[in-house]
């Protein structure tokens, strides 16, 4: 009889589990920093605003000129990068949907920090590149 009840049990765990994963709601933006000859920008400060949902997340690329925001609620994101000696870029409206791997590269152009490059949400290339899986919208 007790194996049964710890059969139940979990069989229920594996239930709750799995309908958790199924109703993630999230999506990622990844990406790399790079100059015009294609250089990594390691420490280029990188920021993402969803404003009608009140979220702002900042993180710094890494070494190879990378980021990632994980696990950020689906919608419209604007985002933007700066660094020491580079333009000021922007991507408005970067639209984030269910379980999407979203992938953003940014080049800089060399300039002052008070010049800025800003790119609407239609002109920005969203190509899922991490994995194979799909989504529903």
């Amino acid at each position: 009889m007790k194996s049964n009840r710890t059969l139940v049990r979990i069989w229920l765990l594996m239930v709750i589990l799995c309908a958790a994963a199924w109703a993630q709601d999230t999506a990622s933006l990844t990406g790399t920093v790079t100059d015009s000859s294609g250089a990594a920008i390691p420490n280029a400060q990188v920021a993402v605003m969803n404003a009608a949902e009140g979220i702002s997340r900042k993180a710094a690329t890494n070494g190879s000129g990378d980021f990632l925001f994980a696990s950020l609620p689906i919608g419209s994101y604007d985002l933007t990068v700066t660094s020491t000696g580079f333009k000021k870029y922007e991507a408005k409206g970067v639209v984030l949907n269910v379980g999407e791997k979203a992938r953003v590269n940014v080049a800089l152009e060399v300039g002052a920090a008070t010049t800025e490059v800003i790119v609407e949400g239609a002109s920005v290339a969203q190509v899922e590149t991490q994995s194979s899986d799909l989504g529903a919208r």
